[in-house]
């Protein structure tokens, strides 16, 4: 007897769990879970929230949402943030404990799409946690992934982009919800500034975040040849932001379309430059004004695929200010070596066709330099060089300072001879 009413015991606890169960799935319960998550995030967070379903389910002990959207209050207007889908699994005991226990947040295909004044409301929600205290968090979440994720960004001007796709990634906090280990990685994405635009093939970073500041352990992004490597710390509660270890490596020819300007392009004649420029230095200051100071080199310099040489330098450049310090390299058969410091861009437009140079101060000293080649790169033909400057070298020393001349007005103060 007593066997047989454990057995019916067992099924009557079996069939109401299963019943539960599809209770649970009911677009009754369904409605529930999508308004109370709805008006809690839009408390917590400021924003409008949707929900285009909701599943609870009892023998995971876990909550699916799918088609999430916080943010977006018109059709026209972008939300801040959307998700496919968010499974939330959860410790079933925490109901009876202070703090609710989040076991595993996954996030499946995520798209995050940054305000352009970005940095200042990260600057100011920093400055807010500095006035708060400590408190226990009423919920715990242990880890939390990303899957297919996307961000976007879009400056004060239209032409100002960012994208970031294809994004994994894996976020533990910590017991009191004020530290997060942060890993993540992704295989392709865009940029543009309006004057360059390119894409990205990869990129990973490697954080610590708490009260409010970043601990990058590891950043780096690929784009075709161009690489870039940093480590530090980024703090925008601090009137310097940035203290980051920066090693970039990038084609000439990359660097000569953000800086040679159409006055360089022309004393060029228009030629093809390539080769390899390294940097290696300090990236500080803050977002509207960045200061860098370090190590820059160019190996392999060419001039229509012809090889002219290498240069070594210490550079430092702050608002929009370049100086370029014990500069010294290698020129065909010979060398120079001098001091340049300069506003960028180097020349501006000053009307449709006249071409203003900025302030420049340039020091410069040379040796043995050959100057039927030095004439082949500056003269836009490669007929018509005198065969009388074959075998000539020259060596002197060359300085200019000037503002808003245009290209065939310079001045300078040479002194110079010529050898055999």
């Amino acid at each position: 007897m007593s066997k047989k009413w454990g057995l019916t015991f067992f099924a009557a606890l079996l069939l109401f769990f299963v019943f539960f169960q599809i209770f649970l799935q009911s677009r009754f319960v369904s409605k529930k879970i999508e308004l109370y998550v709805e008006l809690s995030l839009e408390k917590a967070l400021g924003q409008d929230v949707t929900i285009g379903h909701a599943t609870a389910r009892l023998f995971s002990a876990s909550v699916i949402l799918k088609d999430l959207s916080i943010g977006a209050r018109s059709a026209n207007q972008a939300a801040a943030f959307l998700a496919k889908e968010i499974r939330i699994s959860f410790s079933p005991g925490s109901f009876f404990t202070e703090a609710f226990l989040i076991r595993d947040i996954r996030i499946d295909s995520p798209v995050v799409s940054l305000p352009n004044n970005i940095f200042r409301k990260a600057a100011s929600m920093k400055q807010g946690l500095g006035n708060k205290r400590p408190v226990s968090p009423p919920i715990v979440v242990r880890s939390l992934h990303i899957s297919h994720g996307k961000i976007a960004f879009k400056g004060k001007v239209p032409a100002q982009t960012l994208s970031l796709s294809s994004i994994d990634g894996q976020i533990r906090p910590n017991l009191q919800m004020n530290r997060f280990e942060l890993e993540m990685a992704g295989k392709e994405g865009a940029f543009s500034n309006g004057k360059i635009s390119g894409k990205i093939d990869a990129f990973d970073g490697n954080m610590i975040v708490q009260d409010g500041k970043i601990n990058l352990k590891r950043g780096s992004i690929t784009s075709g040849q161009a690489s870039l490597l940093t480590e530090g710390i980024i703090d925008l509660g601090k009137e310097k932001s940035f203290d980051l270890l920066v090693n970039l490596h990038l084609p000439l020819e990359a660097l000569t379309s953000f800086g040679l300007t159409s006055s360089s392009r022309e004393i060029l004649g228009g030629k093809a430059v390539s080769g390899g420029v390294e940097f290696s230095g300090n990236l500080t200051g803050d977002v509207q004004n960045p200061q860098l100071n370090g190590k820059l080199s160019m190996t392999e310099v060419k001039i229509d695929e012809e090889e002219i040489g290498s240069l070594e330098t210490r550079l430092s450049y702050q608002s929009k200010r370049i100086s370029l310090s014990d500069l010294s390299g290698a020129l065909f058969s010979g060398g120079f070596s001098g001091n340049l410091e300069a506003d960028l861009p180097l020349s501006r437009q000053d009307s449709k066709d006249s071409i203003g140079i900025s302030p420049l101060t340039m020091s410069l000293h040379y040796e043995k330099l050959p100057l039927d080649r030095i004439t082949k790169i500056l003269t836009k033909a490669d007929s018509g060089i005198d065969n009388r400057v074959k075998g000539l070298f020259l060596s002197g020393r060359l300085s200019w300072s000037g503002k808003g001349k245009s290209v065939d007005q310079l001045e300078a103060n040479s002194d110079w001879v010529l050898e055999r």
